[in-house]
């Protein structure tokens, strides 16, 4: 028998082996083991983890797979770090360049005899050693039945415990550890079972075996390093490139036309270029809202008009008939927005850079520039727009179209997050604050904007800003010929609380009962990081919350 190493470079030669993997999985998992939340109708066990970035170890004797393990590198999302992160609670989850989550570990044992289920068993233990020592991991992480660990210990392996054994569904008693990898544990693996040589092989791969892992570790999927993360507290803002995929950005888009097209019918939607025109024009400006009714336009109107602020418009020229519209909580009635808010990579990533061992979903809003639109957003800071208090807080902004600033792609001013400034809400046509709210003006940094240290990103589909909720900001109108289509997304982490700001706006499509104070914890504002499970969906629990 031999361990077959199989990475998204030579996938393609071994369909067969992994289709007899998923099916091998299912029957020790579901049907030995009784694991009923991993029954799957086709009989084939895979989850979220069986992505681009799995390495699967394959005992094979002849054709056949006999055995196997899952490897991912810890620098990505892997099963301990999202679901499993509690069975870590003395020496935390175990996370770096030369780590590797070793999991899914199982042999073929009905159908093999029992002198062949034991040569198996040696091939799977003295394999992932090898495996490792030959790519140049340290180390490797898992979660082992007490039964199977002891034979690692007996063999002489450097094991920790990460955590206090806990019992399971199925009986038996699990502990996650961490093995160190060394030439030693290899030596004595291949003594203790008598196995000569190497007995792993790695077929069809353009990368060296010494390179695969630092190979898999730059292809970053939705993983965010500790420079980005450091760039993000020191900025407040990031742009994190191919964090959604082409269908997931295919969907979205045509979910914001959708949306788009409903502004006005909504109690949360507005035209605002059509608001704006009534409001500075001396027009009817309740006609203007339509059917939303967040904010008492008529008394808005009055203040607007009042405050002597100017609209803020790019220069005017010809074929300049674009619309600025935008709506609120769209999640609750759109199931693509649903699907990327709460069952997306975007709650890893948003973890990941508030250092968040929880994350809240708060809720969203869509942002559409048609071409040649003049409406510019006001420079603002989300903080006072929101009835939430806290440190740990994020926005996502996710462009379906290429953007820069011509089409109105938004611009940071670097650093505002630490300025210990809290600035009143606007009305995002002009640096009118809302009525009743409370914090300094704007009007100067509006006015100023060169003095300060800005960033506007060009972005493409797929990528994803995310800037700190305390980060200062603001768009230009969209300029050019095709259209600025996005969604911002707003997550908290374990320090974020329920707390009514005055002058914030009203959000008409809520329900919970948070008082201030309050832990986010509700349908609300539910945990999106970490999920129970890795098949778990949450969206799927709000698909008959549409309004």
């Amino acid at each position: 028998m031999l361990m077959e190493v199989v990475s998204r470079e030579n996938r393609d030669g071994y369909q067969d082996q992994i289709e007899q993997m998923h099916r091998l999985r299912h029957r020790v998992f579901v049907d030995r083991l009784g694991w009923k939340a991993l029954q799957k109708a086709d009989g084939r066990e895979l989850d979220e983890f069986d992505n681009s970035d799995a390495i699967y170890l394959l005992v094979t004797d002849g054709a056949r797979v006999v055995g196997c393990h899952r490897i991912i590198p810890t620098v990505k999302p892997h099963l301990i770090s999202e679901v499993f992160s509690d069975f870590c609670d003395v020496r935390g989850v175990q996370r770096g360049p030369g780590i590797v989550e070793c999991g899914r570990t199982c042999i073929d044992e009905e159908r093999l005899t029992r002198a062949e289920a034991r040569i198996a068993r040696h091939v799977l233990m003295t394999g992932v050693m090898e495996f490792c020592l030959r790519a140049g991991a340290t180390g490797f992480t898992g979660i082992n039945p007490i039964s199977v660990m002891s034979r690692y210990l007996r063999i002489g392996w450097n094991i920790r415990p990460l955590g206090i054994p806990r019992r399971m569904d199925d009986g038996e008693t699990y502990v996650a550890v961490s093995y160190a990898v060394s030439p030693a544990a290899l030596a004595a693996a291949r003594h203790a079972y008598g196995i000569d040589g190497d007995i792993v092989v790695y077929r069809g791969g353009d990368t060296p075996l010494k390179q695969l892992l630092a190979a898999e570790e730059v292809r970053r999927g939705d993983h965010v390093s500790k420079e980005q993360v450091e760039q993000f507290e020191r900025d407040g803002v990031i742009a994190i490139r191919n964090s959604l995929s082409g269908q997931a950005i295919e969907e979205l888009r045509d979910a914001l036309d959708e949306l788009g097209r409903d502004v006005g019918k909504t109690a949360t939607g507005y035209d605002l270029t059509v608001l704006r025109t009534a409001i500075f024009d001396g027009g009817n400006a309740a006609a203007a809202a339509g059917g939303a009714t967040q904010h008492d336009v008529t008394s808005l109107t009055s203040v607007i008009r009042a405050s002597g602020k100017r609209a803020l418009t790019e220069p005017l020229h010809e074929q300049c008939a674009g619309h600025f519209v935008l709506d609120t909580t769209t999640w609750m009635r759109n199931a693509a927005v649903r699907r990327i808010a709460l069952d997306s990579p975007l709650p890893n990533i948003a973890a990941a850079l508030l250092r968040a061992s929880k994350v809240n979903f708060c809720d969203d809003q869509i942002f559409l520039k048609s071409p040649h639109t003049i409406d510019r957003t006001a420079v603002h800071q989300d903080c006072t727009y929101f009835h939430l208090d806290g440190e740990q807080g994020c926005v996502m902004w996710i462009c379906v179209d290429d953007a820069d600033a011509k089409s109105g792609a938004p611009f940071y001013l670097r650093g505002s997050h630490r300025w210990g400034r809290e600035f009143a809400p606007n009305v995002f046509m002009a640096q009118t604050r809302l009525p009743g709210s409370a914090g300094d003006d704007l009007d100067d940094i509006e006015e100023r904007l060169s003095a300060f240290d800005t960033i506007t990103f060009e972005t493409h589909p797929g990528d994803v800003i995310v800037h700190h909720f305390r980060t200062v900001h603001g768009a230009g109108g969209n300029l050019s010929d095709h259209p600025r289509r996005a969604l911002s997304l707003r997550y908290a982490g374990e320090d974020m609380r329920f707390r009514r700001r005055p002058g914030a706006p009203e959000q008409p499509h809520h329900r919970h009962s948070l008082r201030d104070g309050d832990r986010l914890d509700s349908r609300q504002f539910p945990v999106v990081w970490p999920r129970p499970f890795p098949e778990f969906r949450i969206s799927s629990l709000y698909s008959g919350s549409a309004q």
